[in-house]
């Protein structure tokens, strides 16, 4: 996926990338069960990536913990997937 810079506004920092790139996910409006870099990363291996689950992921925002990563798309924005990726890596608008 080739990327672009966008300004979010916002200064992330965590202890483990594939945690950050969970809740990017959530910050830009993707849905990281969609993502198979971000639902791999989660998955048990030979040499794992995490010891957790992505239902374990906390993310703070202000000072506020937040249990629901889906609470973390009011803070963010819906970003343009890369070419190639339309309609793979969107939330649905249930």
């Amino acid at each position: 996926m080739r990327t672009s810079p966008e300004d979010l506004g916002i200064m992330s920092r965590g202890f483990n990338v594939a945690a950050l790139d969970l809740a990017h996910s959530h910050f830009m409006g993707f849905d990281p069960s969609k993502n198979p870099l971000v639902r791999n990363a989660f998955q048990e291996m030979i040499w794992p990536l995490v010891d957790f689950a992505p239902g374990e992921v906390r993310v703070s925002i202000n000072g506020k913990t937040l249990s629901d990563l889906d609470a973390i798309d009011s803070c963010g924005r819906r970003f343009g997937p890369p070419k190639g990726w339309t309609g793979h890596l969107e939330k649905r608008n249930d």
